[in-house]
């Protein structure tokens, strides 16, 4: 399966998208989840799934309408929430106007793994990835360097930190 569509599935089981959603679809691609999260909506809210209010959601436009101002601050938000409450380097993340402007989907979808590894810290989500995509997230968390665990768990000797 292509790493797009883990990334949607994974969505899916976060509660982040529907079970039907049209990126779901056999004839999807990545242009269309990239579509998808292009306004910020979608990613503040999986961050608020993975870790409870993690973003004041009255700080978010729920319904930007693609006005390119609200759906960059959203973004932004969302960036600024990988930062501070993820402990993600800023030169991990990209900029908004690569998403907003559907370009590089390949650094857009970065936050997107460890939000993958910090769903494996907390076993949200967990049914939806198979073996070899766990351990496929788990090495790119350790070669990132990323130490998110503790900022979840709470503990700071959990099995999952490298």
């Amino acid at each position: 399966m292509e790493y797009w569509r883990q990334c949607a599935v994974w969505l899916i089981g976060c509660n982040v998208l529907p079970a039907n959603h049209r990126v779901t679809a056999d004839t999807a691609q990545v242009f269309d989840l990239a579509q998808t999260l292009r306004d910020g909506v979608l990613l503040c809210q999986l961050l608020n799934n993975l870790k409870p209010h993690t973003i004041n959601l009255k700080e978010i436009n729920l319904r930007p309408q693609m006005s390119q101002f609200l759906c960059l601050k959203n973004i932004r938000t969302f960036l600024s929430s990988c930062c501070d409450v993820f402990g993600m380097k800023k030169s991990d993340l990209f900029e908004a106007f690569d998403l907003f402007d559907v370009r590089d989907f390949g650094k857009v979808s970065q936050p997107l793994i460890l939000s993958f590894y910090c769903c494996i810290s907390e076993e949200v989500c967990i049914r939806n990835m198979g073996s070899s995509t766990l351990l496929y997230f788990m090495f790119i968390a350790q070669d990132k360097n990323w130490k998110v665990c503790s900022f979840l768990c709470g503990n700071k000797s959990c099995p999952h930190s490298f």
